[in-house]
């Protein structure tokens, strides 16, 4: 047996399986424990392999494997072993059978136990489990030559000088002849090979007879074809291809023909992981879990190492240490002051470290206090915490503050503070200064106060000027402001105008004088704000050139201009003492010392004189503006309309602005609720509402030099009765009302009549008429003697109804009729 050189870490059992008791029909669950997660295992019941399904549950969570055996019976009884490479632990399983007593012959657990002391955290490593290596492999099915026939059949095994195993061996068919078999031998042999991890590796060797059959073995371990192992054979050459070689693959590899064997061994040369990520240090507190974690280069790698304080830390609830893929890493539950120190992670001659520190919870030693305060000054929110250690952050409700001209945040040993800057009323609410795991909260109420946000500018104008100051304030609606000129508080009037837009307060000082310079100031409450007037003298401006008397032709444009003594002044023009405005009509414009204006779109109406007014100096021009004629360029149309419906009668003349007249025959209608005038600019219209029969006859517009007529002819519509009269029963001293609605206006005069007797307006007697051409009658303390026919009458429509009043013998009335004269 060649030696085996192995250079890669072997993965080994951290916790064996253990032996048990069970009763029938119950579930046992064996389970093991790897030094390393994600290693494929195989469970077996002696030599046989199990598979998952409804009697056997395989599970593997991270580097613990179990076994779940369902509904045991007594035929479950026996050894059970986990199995991965070369490295096995066994323990047996006896199952008690009801009403029998006594105990089922087992296999002894073989494995070692596991020493633990100290914390769960600081536990040491521990010793190298014992484990038996592989399974006894059977010879080729013909014995060797010279065995006793005594051990014909039988062969013995010493398995690592621990146990003698006898395995029978099948005996020879009667068609078999062992002693004249022809042998099998090697041409040549396997040689030692060495290679890298994840390189593949090929074992060739030439055998005597092609076609022969061989045993490829890794030690004891019979190997078949797999993704893993490829036997290849092509005549003579027998070949063994090993792929992605790690570590456990090394060994010693041997080709059997069952006459000869030879044998070679495999060197696996591990590669060198490096770690491409490091540990990163932190800070936590008590009680809560920290994470650390680690990048490496590969996957398989060599045994890895967790340290806490220099201690080897093992996989269990304190200490969760996981690896998926590259990553490798620990999570500390609930640390505590005492876990404090460095992290070390180690993957062969690689190591990263970190600090881990643990603090205790911070807490408030004094809570921050709620405040009242004024606008524009600034306030201090302080607390104090536990420890001098202590980050807090700053909260105005679910804003976190930071530091600049607003804010200014401080720490002084375990004191922190917030410093609010120029407070305005947007920043009361509820400020917070958060620990982590502990908050403090106050409130911050600012009162308005109102301040000058914009000071007064100083102003210099010339005599005659005017001179604007504005101030703006913090807040709008301010009405108790003050302006001061000197030491005279001044009043709102035609020389001094005050006005006020939202914030900003304005005064303008009309036609200044040298008199009036000095300081101008603002006050509201105790803000102040004050500026300089100064009023200079300023050099007459005169007329060097007047304008021209001017005649123009209406729809032109004209300009009026005049040549003034000093470029820089400004004039007004006027015309009936009233400035004129820039705008569409007029448009005022300067070039040097000259001075125009310009009419547009001329009309009879801007005839006039004008001024142009320097302030020191005026001068008028007279303006003649010619009418176009006037005619109509849509005439008025004749209509039919129905009595009640609105009409419109309209017509177009030649230019906009024209007054009309309307008439309807030689009588001039003036605008009212019958008649709507309207005119948008070349179009006049004539709205006639409520259109009654007397409205037909001929309609004229009259512009003057032209007029235009045409006829409207308004339809009777028919009127009747929607709602006659209906008989009233009422006693003596009650009010009785009759009503009779029509479809329209009556087509006459009402008439209400009681046998025969025509009613009017008294203190006994109320006739009206309400919206919907309802008409009603209502009698007062009616008598017996009153009743009678109530008839309604409209023209040529009539209602009647019954009127019955009822006698009551303790009362006297006296009849509505006689009232009337009756």
């Amino acid at each position: 047996m060649a030696k085996v050189t192995v250079k890669a870490l072997l993965t080994t059992f951290v916790k064996m399986l253990e032996s048990q008791e069970a009763d029938e029909g119950a579930n046992v669950t064996l389970h093991c424990e790897l030094s390393k997660p994600g290693v494929p295992v195989e469970w077996k019941k002696g030599t046989q392999v199990l598979k998952s399904g409804e009697k056997y549950q395989m599970k593997q969570k991270a580097s613990v494997n179990e076994l779940i055996i369902t509904k045991v019976v007594s035929e479950d009884s026996g050894d059970y072993s986990c199995v991965f490479g070369d490295q096995k632990t066994t323990a047996s399983l006896k199952i008690k059978g009801p009403g029998r007593g006594g105990s089922q012959t087992s296999l002894s657990q073989d494995t070692s136990s596991i020493s633990s002391g100290g914390s769960p955290r600081r536990s040491q490593e521990p010793p190298t489990p014992h484990c038996s290596v592989g399974e006894a492999l059977l010879p080729p099915p013909e014995a060797p030559d010279g065995l006793p026939e005594s051990l014909r059949g039988q062969l013995v095994v010493l398995l690592h000088g621990l146990t003698k195993l006898l395995l029978p061996l099948p005996q020879p068919g009667p068609r078999q002849a062992w002693p004249h078999a022809k042998p099998v031998l090697f041409k040549t042999k396997l040689q030692n090979l060495e290679r890298q991890a994840g390189e593949s590796v090929s074992f060739r060797c030439e055998i005597s007879k092609p076609g022969a059959s061989v045993v490829w073995r890794c030690g004891d371990k019979v190997l078949t074809a797999s993704s893993k192992y490829q036997l290849k054979q092509e005549g003579t050459v027998v070949e063994l291809v090993i792929y992605k070689l790690q570590g456990s693959d090394a060994g010693d590899y041997s080709c059997d023909t069952g006459f000869q064997r030879t044998s070679a061994i495999l060197s696996v040369n591990a590669v060198e992981v490096l770690i491409l990520k490091f540990l990163e240090s932190c800070v936590v507190y008590e009680g809560e879990d920290v994470h650390f974690e680690c990048q490496l280069s590969h996957e398989e790698t060599p045994q890895i190492q967790w340290k806490l304080q220099d201690v080897l830390l093992q996989n269990n609830e304190m200490n969760l240490i996981k690896s998926e893929g590259r990553v490798h890493s620990l999570v500390l539950r609930g640390v505590t002051a005492a876990d404090s120190g460095t992290v070390t992670f180690t993957v062969g001659n690689h190591t990263s470290t970190a600090s881990l520190t643990v603090r205790a919870p911070i807490s408030f030693k004094k809570e921050l206090e709620s405040q009242e305060t004024s606008e524009g000054g600034e306030t201090t929110l302080s607390c104090e915490t536990s420890s001098p250690d202590c980050k807090v952050t700053w909260w105005k409700g679910s804003t976190v503050l930071s530091q600049g001209k607003k804010y200014t945040i401080q720490q002084r040993a375990t004191t922190n503070s917030l410093v609010i800057h120029k407070l305005v009323k947007e920043d009361s609410g509820e400020y917070t200064c958060n620990t982590g795991d502990k908050k403090s909260t106050a409130t911050l109420t600012v009162k308005e106060h109102v301040r000058i946000v914009r000071e007064l500018l100083d102003v210099t104008v010339t005599t005659g000027q005017e001179a604007m100051f504005e101030v703006e304030l913090s807040h709008p609606g301010v009405t108790n402001g003050e302006w001061w000129l000197g030491d005279n508080l001044l009043q709102n009037n035609d020389l001094n105008q005050m006005s006020v837009q939202g914030r900003v307060h304005r005064l303008v000082l009309k036609m200044v004088t040298t008199d009036e310079s000095g300081d101008v100031a603002f006050v509201v409450g105790k803000e102040k704000s004050v500026a300089c007037l100064l009023v200079e003298e300023k050099p007459k401006v005169i007329i060097l050139e007047k304008p021209h008397n001017t005649a123009s032709v209406e729809g032109e444009t004209v300009t009026l201009s005049c040549c003034i003594s000093d470029s820089n002044a400004s004039v007004t023009w006027m015309r009936n003492n009233v400035p004129i405005q820039a705008g569409l009509k007029y448009d005022l414009r300067k070039n040097g010392a000259l001075r125009q204006l310009r009419i547009h779109n001329l009309v009879p109406e801007d005839s006039g004189i004008y001024i142009c007014d320097t302030g020191d100096a005026q001068c008028e021009v007279t303006l003649t503006v010619q009418g176009a004629p006037v005619f109509f360029q849509k005439e008025l149309k004749n209509q039919d309309a129905i009595e009640g419906d609105d009409v419109t009668l309209q017509c177009e003349v030649s230019k906009p602005g024209v007054r009309v007249e309307w008439r309807k025959g030689g009588i001039v209608l003036q605008p009212g609720k019958k008649y709507e005038m309207k005119q948008e600019r070349c179009i006049q219209e004539l709205c006639i509402h409520s259109l009654e029969p007397e409205d037909s006859g001929y309609y004229t517009c009259d512009a003057g030099e032209q007029l235009t007529t045409a006829s409207l002819a308004v339809q009777v519509k028919e009127v009747f009765i929607v709602a006659g009269l209906k008989t009233t029963d009422v006693f003596v001293g009650e009010w009785a009302t009759f009503s009779c609605q029509l479809s329209g206006r009556a087509p006459g005069k009402v008439q209400w009549w009681l046998d025969g007797t025509l009613l009017e307006n008294s203190p006994s007697i109320q006739i009206g008429v309400q919206q919907g051409f309802i008409h009603t009658l209502t009698f007062k303390n009616l008598a017996t003697d009153d009743s009678g026919t109530v008839t309604f009458k409209a023209g040529s429509l009539t209602s009647s109804a019954k009127l019955l009043v009822k006698a009551e013998s303790s009362s006297q009335h006296t009849s509505v009729l006689s009232v009337c004269g009756r």
